[in-house]
């Protein structure tokens, strides 16, 4: 049986099929096409890892993958994926602009559109100095600083006394005299941690003075010694005297010692501040009184033995006076 017999659809294609450097098949002749790099995350903590990748189409042959603006820390790769670990950048945040310049085998060179990658700082954290020092109850306002790092940041604090607290700034009263050290400890959004001291809180006990006069009763004359020890708030402290007898000077002084020249009862007041303004007063009474000689008692038996002595005095007079003395 003769016949013939023809060939039927359509004709086959010239155009060979090329595979791409991704591993895709490239058809020769159609236009490169480079995708705007995606970062995951955008935004990344110095020392955390960055990913990034690209979408590459079209072109001849395999790729040549350039990567362009990358962080510190970050070396190109001629790959369509890169990971990496930022370095600390110089300011608190950095942002760089990548993009992706590639060439395909037949020479055509396509840069892509750039992305916008932000690299922060290292976290750290600090406590700005203060009020640090106040007699109980003494209540502090605690701000923290942060630098670096990506938000949101949870605070948590110790304040050194046995409690604890959330937030900032915030807010502790201490209520025992003593001396605290509060802490506060930082977490950032990609769970960096940070940590930082409060310089030293005293708290201290109020301003007191206590006065003594030895003794309490005394002579015109006698010595007498003052003393006031102050104690509580913070040293050093200045005296203040009021209502000495004559004969005692004050000034400031913690303790005087003088012979009073009036007689009286004196009600002695001392006035102690400390070097932040912090008083306290005290008095202690004194009873100065005359010598005995010239007491009412005293005074009348001086004048009985004054009247003896003139007795005497004009007695011998009137003897010497006398003739009949001369003539013995």
């Amino acid at each position: 049986m003769h016949g013939s017999f023809g060939l039927t659809g359509p004709a086959p294609s010239l155009e060979a099929p090329i595979l791409s450097a991704l591993g895709g098949r490239v058809t020769a002749g159609s236009t490169l096409t480079v995708g705007t790099p995606v970062a995951n995350p955008p935004v990344v903590d110095a020392g955390e890892p960055l990913g990034l990748n690209v979408t590459i189409s079209g072109g001849s042959g395999g790729y040549n993958i350039t990567w362009l603006g990358l962080p510190a820390g970050c070396t190109s790769v001629n790959a369509s994926k890169l990971t990496c670990h930022p370095e600390n950048p110089i300011s608190s945040s950095t942002t760089y602009s990548v993009t992706v310049q590639v060439v395909d085998g037949a020479g055509a060179n396509v840069t892509s559109n750039a992305t916008a990658v932000q690299v922060n700082q290292r976290l750290s954290v600090s406590v700005g100095d203060g009020r640090n020092l106040g007699i109980v109850p003494v209540t502090i306002t605690y701000v923290a600083t942060t630098v670096g790092g990506t938000p949101p940041f949870q605070f948590s604090w110790l304040f050194g006394d046995g409690t604890n607290g959330s937030g900032n700034p915030v807010t502790h009263t201490y209520s025992s005299v003593g001396t605290y050290i509060a802490y506060v400890f930082v977490n950032d959004s990609f769970g960096e941690f940070a940590s930082a001291r409060y310089q030293p809180v005293q708290a201290a006990p109020p301003v007191s003075v206590s006065l003594s006069a030895t003794p309490g009763s005394l002579s015109v004359g006698d010595a007498l010694v003052l003393d006031a020890v102050a104690y509580g708030g913070f040293p050093t402290y200045v005296y203040a005297w009021s209502n000495l007898p004559p004969g005692c000077f004050g000034g400031n002084l913690a303790s005087i010692s003088c012979a009073p020249s009036g007689s009286g009862a004196y009600t002695i007041s001392v006035l102690v501040t400390d070097r932040f303004g912090n008083q306290a007063e005290t008095t202690v009474k004194v009873n100065v009184s005359l010598p005995e000689l010239f007491s009412s008692g005293g005074l009348t038996g001086w004048i009985i033995l004054l009247g003896g002595a003139a007795s005497l005095i004009a007695a011998a007079l009137w003897v010497r006076r006398s003739p009949g003395a001369r003539n013995r």
